[in-house]
């Protein structure tokens, strides 16, 4: 019968290996229970379904249109990108050859802006993606526009959303904050892109607002009858009435000034409430140099004004024209000796203009 062989063991390596295993065991664990959560927060994600944006126009490009920048509250995602796409054709004249063998050319219309697109890219912010979100979940404030196609990309972690201006007639361009400068008591600025007329309001000792002015300055010096510090706010207007950013002046009045203001423009009260002053209001000056005042203080520039039934209309000097024609919005008008537009009869060069005082061609 065979003897079963003893095996010995070494206390000390067997202890050593234990000790080795559960050391290693421990340190797994330990990294293991870090790395967990760590796995486990990266893997949840929240959603965005909706955005709401803020456009603002920085300035036009070559076509007229306004370069936009958005901005947004929100901690979820940032404007990325946004720019406007424009679509391009152009048109060739064309050569035309007649019966008796000469060509004659017609010019194309050239370079054509078919279409213009903004593109917008949204970039959501760590730990978000964005999730459904249809044009219906797009607020674009400031603006009207609609909305014409919205897509993710980038594993949906940018929203790209394309859309389009609705109303170019309430576009304008902004003012510089200094960009009008005064000298006596007269404000001039710079002409902006889109701005179909200006609009000036004037706070302080007086208070005043003129609208539809076609210039690019105006005499302020009937309103400065008072001594004191005057604010100038100068607002380029679109077409349907918006307006944009407005440029800043200040004009300081002093004693002796207000005065003459007052007596060069026949200011009867400089002192009443509510306005302060009170003017001769109507015609002014003599053959030749007619003006008008308003109520307000302000004379019409470049601007039509009715009268016992007459229509007169005031130059760019606001200077009653007389005995010349004038153009008004796209029709010719001819104002008689009187300063009166004709109506119903010939000018004094030939010409006829019906009842409305419009020269029929």
């Amino acid at each position: 019968m065979a003897k079963a062989k003893a095996v010995k063991f070494n206390k000390s390596k067997v202890a050593r290996w234990t000790a080795f295993v559960l050391v290693g065991a421990t340190v797994a664990t330990t990294i293991l229970g870090a790395i967990s959560p760590m796995i486990s927060q990266a893997a949840e994600v929240d959603y965005i379904k909706s955005v709401r944006v803020k456009l603002e126009k920085d300035d036009f490009d070559e076509f007229g249109f306004p370069l936009l920048w958005g901005e947004t509250s929100s901690d979820k995602y940032i404007v990325d990108d946004l720019y406007r796409e424009t679509y391009h054709e152009w048109e060739e004249g064309e050569w035309d050859e007649d019966e008796e063998d000469e060509y004659t050319y017609t010019e194309g219309d050239g370079h054509k802006l078919t279409d213009e697109t903004y593109v917008m890219t949204l970039a959501a912010a760590d730990g978000y993606k964005f999730k459904g979100v249809s044009k219906e979940d797009i607020n674009l404030r400031n603006v009207d526009a609609t909305i014409k196609k919205v897509n993710t990309r980038e594993s949906s972690t940018q929203l790209v959303v394309e859309f389009k201006l609705d109303s170019p007639g309430e576009l304008v361009g902004n003012m510089e904050y200094d960009a009008a400068t005064v000298s006596g008591g007269t404000v001039y600025w710079n002409p902006v892109q889109l701005a179909v007329n200006y609009e000036i309001r004037v706070s302080g000792p007086n208070d005043a607002t003129i609208e539809y002015l076609e210039g690019t300055s105006y005499d302020l010096s009937p309103i400065l009858t008072r001594k004191g510090e005057y604010r100038v706010r100068i607002y380029p207007v679109a077409t349907l009435g918006k307006k944009g950013d407005y440029a800043e002046v200040y004009i300081t009045v002093d004693d002796a000034t207000a005065q003459a203001n007052v007596n060069n423009y026949n200011v009867v009260d400089a002192n009443t409430a509510p306005t302060y002053r009170t003017f001769k209001t109507g015609w002014q000056g003599s053959d030749g140099n007619w003006t008008w005042r308003n109520t307000d203080g302000t004379m019409p520039q470049m601007q039509w004004i009715q009268d016992n039934g007459q229509w007169y209309y005031f130059g760019a000097n606001k200077i009653l024209i007389q005995n010349n024609w004038v153009q008004s919005k796209g029709k010719w008008y001819y104002m008689g000796p009187s300063g009166a537009m004709l109506t119903n009869t010939y000018t004094p060069d030939g010409y006829f203009v019906g009842a409305d005082g419009v020269w029929i061609q």
